[in-house]
């Protein structure tokens, strides 16, 4: 099984609510086990207008492809309105790790690559 990280954020209604019903949406697929939740935390917009944002982050377990993990994230996005976007990619998660002097983070950097060789994203 492999495990990911899935954020959530908004500033528009009540954001609270809407990702906690976003979580618990995820938490009903059979495909995917959520094995911790963040806090809420609130940030001020950054590029953006409206009020404070509202985040949170959930790791998850599962046996999906990334475009299988996708394609659950963006029934939800539909559902909810929560957007899906992407804040990092893997060349800037690679490049982090590369240039870390934290050997607990480096320590991931052979995961990393053998992520991409499999699936060659």
């Amino acid at each position: 099984m492999a495990r990911a990280f899935i954020g959530f954020g908004g500033n528009i209604g009540d954001t609270r609510q809407l990702i906690t019903d976003a979580i618990v949406c995820l938490a009903q697929r059979r495909e995917l086990s959520i094995l911790a939740k963040s806090c809420f935390y609130q940030s001020a917009p950054v590029e953006a207008l409206g009020g404070d944002y509202i985040n949170a982050v959930i790791e998850i377990e599962t046996e999906l492809s990334p475009y299988g993990l996708l394609h659950i994230c963006q029934a939800v996005e539909q559902e909810f309105g929560l957007p899906v976007i992407a804040i990092a990619n893997l060349a800037g998660l690679m490049s982090f790790l590369t240039a870390s002097s934290d050997t607990q983070l480096t320590n991931y950097l052979p995961a990393v690559k053998a992520y991409r060789d499999k699936y060659g994203i």
